[in-house]
């Protein structure tokens, strides 16, 4: 699956992005999840209501209080699905895009954070502010996300993660 991981990057920049993603599938059915290219508008809505039972009543910034991912296959899958971010988002499929962020955090609601899990968060919280007008649960989810990036003391995603929030969420609930 690392190997996967890698080409998917390598494919990433090369704009071969078909590839990328079938890589991708690849990889995360050799791990046991799947990643649905058909039919993505009901499977983001499955994704979604699995996501909200799982939160239930609590709020958003009280996520951080999830566990630690531990299990190696889960963190991995991850992985993978963060580097399908680009992938998707950069091949217009803007719905499978949807999906692999929320499917991220399904992981991490389930299994535990990852230090990738952030960039799920914050592109989730990009995904429903400009598409559905959730502000201020996308305002949240990037919070969240920036909190994790510090928790996992990962820069690499702090940056990306702190873009997203910037651009996406920020300006529609703290004006400058």
């Amino acid at each position: 699956a690392e190997i996967y991981n890698m080409l998917i990057i390598q494919d990433t920049f090369q704009s071969q992005y078909g590839p990328a993603i079938q890589k991708g599938i690849l990889a995360l059915e050799s791990l046991g999840e799947t990643l649905p290219t058909e039919d993505l508008q009901n499977v983001l809505g499955a994704e979604v209501q699995k996501m909200m039972g799982a939160i239930g009543e609590k709020p958003i910034p009280s996520l951080i209080d999830e566990p630690v991912m531990e299990d190696p296959e889960k963190i991995i899958a991850t992985q993978l699905l963060v580097n399908l971010i680009p992938t998707a988002y950069l091949s217009g499929q803007m719905e499978l895009y949807a999906v692999v962020s929320a499917k991220i955090i399904n992981l991490a609601l389930v299994h535990g954070h990852s230090p990738t899990s952030s960039h799920g968060y914050s592109n989730y919280g990009g995904v429903i502010a400009s598409m559905m007008g959730q502000y201020q649960a996308a305002y949240q989810f990037g919070q969240l996300a920036l909190t994790l990036t510090e928790k996992f003391d990962n820069m690499y995603l702090r940056c990306k993660d702190s873009m997203l929030f910037a651009n996406f969420m920020s300006p529609w609930v703290k004006h400058i």
